[in-house]
């Protein structure tokens, strides 16, 4: 009669376990939906000035490859290839193919390809930005541009330029890592530099269809993108950030 019963027992814990099992959700992925990871520059004639070269990143020896910090090869380079006779400044845009998501985290990283960085773009735009504009300085975008200056954010204590808002940062140039995310849950955009927050807690109107954006303004300026998911900056440090009152440079 024991054996019986304790026969019984193990054939009702069995068929509890496979219940929940049938029964459970799956288990949720801790990788961050916000991410597009398979995003690239759009060479559209639409999305790419014509004086701007997309390429593919040089592909990564095996041996170096587990320590990659870049996508899988895609259209990630973008070179300025036309020389002009004008001194006026004259800027060239590109659009990623896939615009950020409504839900996560979205962040992306750009490296400086050249060793000089004048007038460079780096951020998030609507496709109503014409490809003879800057990123940042138009309405519904935003930007940091390598004199640092980061576009777009009406805070207290920002200045203006044709009417849109801007604040003074930290210039960046040849060799470093720039980085453009949105908290999508809050609308808050942040950048970094060299895998550390250098700004955070500025607004964003997360509702409008924002796309990847960089802008180059002379020949030979080189930069290469990354849209994960290994970046230089550790998205796990969003979760510790205590924001502080922006301190705005003069």
């Amino acid at each position: 009669m024991g054996t019986v019963l304790y026969l019984a027992a193990i054939c009702f814990v069995v068929a509890a376990i496979q219940l929940k099992t049938d029964a459970s959700p799956p288990e949720t992925s801790n990788e961050n939906s916000g991410l597009t990871t398979d995003n690239q520059w759009d060479s559209d004639a639409a999305a790419c000035h014509e004086d701007l070269k997309l390429s593919e990143r040089q592909v990564t020896p095996p041996a170096k490859r587990k320590k990659a910090t870049h996508s899988e090869p895609k259209q990630l380079v973008v070179e300025h290839t036309r020389e002009y006779s004008s001194s006026k400044l004259l800027y060239r845009s590109v659009f990623a193919v896939e615009q950020i998501p409504k839900s996560g985290i979205f962040y992306y990283e750009v490296k400086i390809k050249m060793k000089g960085c004048l007038d460079v773009y780096i951020g998030l735009a609507t496709k109503q930005m014409e490809l003879n504009e800057g990123v940042g300085p138009p309405k519904d975008t935003y930007a940091y541009d390598s004199s640092g200056i980061i576009w777009g954010h009406e805070v207290k204590g920002c200045k203006h330029v044709n009417k849109r808002p801007y604040i003074k940062n930290e210039p960046f140039k040849g060799g470093q890592v720039v980085g453009c995310g949105v908290n999508l849950k809050n609308g808050k955009i942040f950048y970094t530099l060299d895998g550390e927050i250098l700004i955070a807690g500025l607004s964003v109107d997360a509702n409008l269809p924002l796309f990847p954006c960089v802008t180059l303004t002379n020949k030979g300026q080189k930069i290469e993108a990354n849209f994960g998911p290994d970046f230089l900056f550790k998205l796990e440090k969003l979760k510790n950030l205590k924001l502080k009152n922006l301190k705005l440079k003069n």
